[in-house]
């Protein structure tokens, strides 16, 4: 199972942030990555089952990030 973790008008310093996956690591063995800007903080560990390569979290498309656990059933036709 992945985890998912997020801090918004954040006042900690950056490593600390990035510390917090560590302790959720074992949830999302596979990949770890962060998305950061000066008031958002987002972090996912991801456990790959399906479609295990080339499948990042957090996802950025212009203006949006998002970071989600959850199924996409009909990927294959998307």
């Amino acid at each position: 199972m992945c985890s998912i973790f997020g801090y918004y008008n954040y006042k900690e310093d950056i490593e600390t942030l990035k510390n917090t996956s560590l302790l959720m690591k074992h949830r999302g063995p596979d990949s770890s990555d962060y998305y950061i800007d000066k008031k958002l903080f987002l972090g996912h560990n991801r456990l790959a089952i399906i479609d295990i390569e080339n499948n990042t979290q957090p996802l950025e498309y212009k203006n949006f990030v998002i970071v989600f656990n959850g199924e996409i059933y009909n990927y294959k036709e998307l």
